[in-house]
């Protein structure tokens, strides 16, 4: 079997997959990777027989993918080193969580190496000079049809390689019960190619009981499938605590904060340590339990806002203490409890819009009202409601008749002007119209926003936003004017209503325009 080299003096070793309980260190993603002890035997193409104890992906075959997910260490060693052995499978170490090493090379360069060796075990090394006092994880992916095996994974101060040698013992095939060789075709085959047993002595029981099953065997692992992919988000099983930053400074790190609920939300009230991953679960356990009367009041606070024009409380972004404070707390709460006993945002939006607060007009017909309450913060009448960009863009193509109304479907390419230009221009741009899509279905291009939607307080996507901007501005004016999407919708519009007023008359035509332009007779 292979055996590893003494570790030098003041290296660390990570993990040595000498036993399954290495695998206690690891995340493990996918159903590929199992600890293998010298002399197990796999099927990788052919039979093979396991020279050290490892963690390999082709246990059940090459068709399985997976990864492996170190704990995340300090980096304190100038070097990290792996002894892997494979092909088109690929080990990567991560710093601080970045991904960015898939796109740029240059600071990162040899963090992320392909693994082509099938035949021998190969020495990886990755210099960690630059990123010292870091936070760090290895991972290890088997992502197709190609295999890996990882045996020892250490950090050093020095960037040296170990030598390793095989030592076979030879197997006394006199000595081997016929009928225990034959029940193992796998490694039955893998000891024929090793050179360690006589197939002829076999005759024909050798081909019925090893070969063909071999085959067979090889044949159902390349008919599985390949897996098909999708982003996902999961909570890492090993969590840390990091540093508080110094005036926000990471290269200034002070004390260890351990995590847990933050103070400023009403922390302080429960100070238990959170244990398990991450702590996200946990956190987000405490933000929506029943106790937390946070929580659901901004949520009921921001449905509110979305139907009636406003919110109970005026700042829906901020309930705290730079927020107003809502005038009617008693509806708030009531909201508030609504939706903490039935979550459904569905139902407490059906029963808003189905109320009489919703059906209220703007102006009331008693003017001691508008004494009592002038700014409204009661809900004696309706606010006022600013149409927002995706109503106006969609109205403009529901008049001209141009609105698809399909539900679902894949994103439209954002329309390119001439003025769209910058890093990260799409490749292609899609048709004024956006083929007739709603507004929903537009793609959303961060740097390269649909300039009519921006001209009437479309939110700019670099955070979430509860309360849009309402500006009336001449550049709205002039887009309603000039933007060539409104002037091909109008075109359309037109040609609709002169068919209409050759087969029905001109004034069954102005009748159908007007309700199609204000929705009223």
């Amino acid at each position: 079997c292979v055996a590893n080299g003494p570790l030098r003096d003041g290296d660390l070793l990570l993990t040595e997959f000498s036993h399954a309980d290495a695998m206690d260190d690891w995340s493990i993603v996918g159903e590929a990777f199992e600890v293998l002890s010298a002399g197990d035997v796999v099927l990788i193409g052919r039979p093979r027989i396991i020279d050290t104890s490892c963690a390999h992906s082709a246990v059940r075959g090459r068709s399985l993918v997976g990864s492996l997910l170190s704990r995340n260490f300090t980096i304190e060693h100038r070097y990290l080193h792996l002894r892997v052995q494979g092909e088109s499978a690929r080990v990567r170490i991560c710093i601080e969580g970045y991904w960015i090493d898939q796109h740029n090379a240059l600071l990162f360069e040899n963090f992320r190496q392909d693994v082509n060796s099938p035949e021998q075990w190969r020495h990886l090394q990755m210099d960690l000079t630059r990123y010292q006092g870091k936070n760090a994880h290895v991972e290890i992916h088997d992502e197709g049809r190609g295999w890996i095996a990882v045996d020892r994974v250490w950090l050093s101060a020095e960037g040296v390689q170990q030598g390793t040698g095989v030592d076979w013992t030879v197997l006394d095939d006199e000595a081997t019960d016929s009928a225990t060789l034959l029940a193992d075709p796998v490694r039955a085959e893998a000891l024929l190619a090793a050179g360690l047993v006589d197939s002829a002595r076999y005759g024909d029981a050798w081909n019925a009981a090893v070969v063909s099953t071999v085959e067979q065997l090889r044949q159902l692992d390349e008919s599985v499938p390949q897996p098909k992919r999708i982003l996902s988000a999961a909570d890492a099983p090993h969590g840390f605590d990091v540093s508080l930053s110094i005036r926000g400074n990471p290269n200034k790190p002070g004390d260890l904060v351990e995590r847990r609920a933050l103070e400023n939300l009403g922390g302080a009230e429960t100070p238990q340590r959170y244990r398990n991953g991450s702590g996200r679960r946990e956190l987000a356990n405490w933000i929506t339990s029943s106790d937390n009367p946070l929580f659901w009041r901004t949520q009921a606070n921001r449905l509110w806002a979305r139907v009636m024009g406003r919110g109970v409380a005026a700042t829906s972004d901020d309930l705290g203490a730079m927020g107003v404070p809502p005038e009617n707390r008693a509806l708030l709460d009531h909201l508030a409890v609504r939706l903490r006993d039935n979550p459904s945002r569905r139902t407490l939006l059906r029963d808003i819009v189905l109320s009489r607060s919703y059906q209220m007009a703007s102006i009331h017909s008693d003017p001691r009202a508008q004494v009592v309450d002038a700014a409204n913060d009661r809900w004696h009448r309706s606010h006022q409601k600013r149409l927002t960009a995706e109503s106006i863009r969609d109205s403009i193509l529901s008049v001209s008749g141009r609105l698809d109304r399909k539900v679902g479907g894949a994103s439209v390419p954002v329309h390119l002007t001439d003025f769209l230009t910058g890093r990260g221009r799409p490749g292609g741009s899609g048709p004024v119209d956006g083929h007739g899509r709603r507004s929903l279905y537009i793609k959303v291009c961060r740097n390269f926003l649909p300039a009519f939607l921006t001209a009437f307080d479309f939110p700019i996507p670099a955070t979430t936003v509860g309360d849009r901007l309402v500006t009336n501005v001449p550049a709205q004016a002039l887009a309603l004017m000039n933007d060539p999407f409104v002037h091909e919708q109008a075109r359309l519009w037109g040609d609709r209503v002169m068919k209409s007023a050759e087969d029905e008359g001109l004034l069954v035509a102005i009748d159908r325009m007007w309700q199609q332009a204000f929705g009223r007779p």
